[in-house]
């Protein structure tokens, strides 16, 4: 018990940490990560258009850049569909599909 008493002894033996500290830390270090999404001007929009509505017409397989918050994401694939209410192409590959918005779209290239 002596040995507690001693310098720092009592709170390197009291310490602990809850659940929700931990994870405000972990958030907080995540948060210190997150990139600024760039933005395009209306020459890169339209050649980004033209990319897609080719993939479209000749069924070739493109390489998707999209935006994320922390890592850009590339997708590989087939476009699909194209949903112009929700703003968002259907990409497919090896009957694995996801939906990208096309507002997140960074860079689209013909494979």
């Amino acid at each position: 018990m002596g040995k507690k008493l001693v310098g720092n002894g009592i709170w390197e033996a009291s310490r602990m940490m809850l659940p929700e500290h931990r994870d405000r830390i972990i958030t907080y270090r995540r948060d210190l990560n997150i990139k600024e999404k760039p933005i395009l001007d209306e020459q890169r929009i339209m050649e980004l258009v033209r990319v897609i509505s080719e993939a479209i017409f000749t069924d070739n397989e493109v390489k998707v850049s999209v935006f994320d918050d922390y890592e850009d994401h590339i997708h590989i694939g087939c476009i699909d569909k194209i949903d112009t209410l929700n703003k968002q192409i259907k990409l497919i590959h090896n009957s694995d599909f996801v939906w990208i918005k096309l507002q997140d779209i960074l860079e689209i290239q013909l494979i």
